[in-house]
C-alpha cells in the first residue's frame, strides 16, 4: 500500500524585535487566518463535539526559519457550549491563560508584562515572559507578543525577541549560553466565533518547539494526539463550571 505523503508545509515568521507593534500584530493575525484556512493538512482522529470537548486536529510541516526543527504545525476546530463573548473573556484572563497553558507557572500570568503597546481601542498588545517547568527537563522560557482583539475574538501569541530578556531560541543568532532556561518557541492562536445560541466554534493553531535534545517525533505525537485535545476538554470543563 502506498504511503500518503505529508501535506505541503506552511511558512511561520521568525523571532524578531518588534519595532512597529501595531503592524506586527496585524501580521500575526493575518498569519493566523492564513494558517487556519489553508488546504492540504493531514487529519488526525477526532470530531468536534460540545458534549466532551472533542475536536478535529490537523497537522502540516513548517517552512521558513524553523523548518529544520521537524516539529509539526497543528490546528484544531471544536464546539464549546458557552456564548462566544463570555468564553473569549474567560480565555484571555489570567485564569484562562492557565487553562490554555497548564505547563506554565500560573504566577507568571499575574506579573506585569515586559512592555505594553498602543493599539486599537479595546484591544491589548503586550510583550510577556513565562516559564515552563517540566519533569526531568531544564526550565523553558517563552518570550512572546500577545495580541488580543475582543471584537474579532482572536488571541494570538507569538515568540519574539525583547531587550528585557536577552537572547533567543537556537534558531536565532542571539541564542543564550547553556546556563539558565532554554528559550522555547511558540506560535499559538485561538479564535472564538458564534455558532448558535449558547454555543461557540473554537479554532486554534499551535506550533510549540521546546528546543531541547528530544527528537521531534515524540513532540509531534504529543502535539497531534494530546495537547489540543486536552486543551478543548479543559475549555469544555470551564464552560460547564460557568453554567453550573
Amino acid at each position: 500500500m502506498a504511503v500518503s505523503p505529508r501535506p505541503a508545509s506552511e511558512y511561520l515568521m521568525a523571532e524578531q524585535y518588534v519595532t512597529e507593534p501595531a503592524a506586527f500584530a496585524q501580521a500575526i493575525f493575518e498569519e493566523f487566518y492564513r494558517l487556519i484556512a489553508s488546504p492540504g493538512w493531514k487529519s488526525h482522529a477526532g470530531r468536534p463535539s460540545p458534549k466532551d470537548g472533542s475536536c478535529l486536529v490537523e497537522s502540516c510541516l513548517v517552512a521558513g526559519p524553523f523548518a529544520a526543527s521537524g516539529v509539526f504545525l497543528t490546528r484544531s476546530t471544536g464546539i464549546i457550549g458557552m456564548s462566544a463573548g463570555e468564553l473569549f473573556d474567560h480565555l484571555v484572563s489570567p485564569e484562562g491563560y492557565a487553562v490554555i497553558d497548564p505547563m506554565s507557572d500560573p504566577r507568571d500570568h499575574l506579573d506585569p508584562p515586559l512592555e505594553r503597546y498602543s493599539w486599537k481601542p479595546g484591544c491589548r498588545l503586550e510583550a510577556a515572559r513565562s516559564a515552563a517547568r517540566l519533569p526531568l527537563m531544564r526550565e523553558r522560557e517563552f518570550v512572546v507578543l500577545n495580541a488580543i482583539d475582543p471584537g474579532a475574538r482572536l488571541f494570538v501569541s507569538k515568540s519574539i525577541l525583547h531587550a528585557a530578556c536577552p537572547g533567543g531560541s537556537r534558531y536565532s543568532a542571539l541564542a543564550p549560553a547553556r546556563k539558565g532556561p532554554i528559550r522555547a518557541l511558540n506560535t499559538f492562536g485561538i479564535e472564538v466565533a458564534v455558532l448558535d445560541q449558547g454555543r461557540s466554534r473554537v479554532r486554534c493553531i499551535n506550533y510549540a518547539d521546546l528546543a531541547g535534545i528530544i527528537p521531534p517525533g515524540p513532540l509531534n505525537t504529543v502535539n497531534t494526539r494530546f495537547f489540543l485535545q486536552a486543551l478543548y476538554k479543559r475549555i469544555a470543563r470551564l464552560a460547564r463550571l460557568q453554567s453550573a
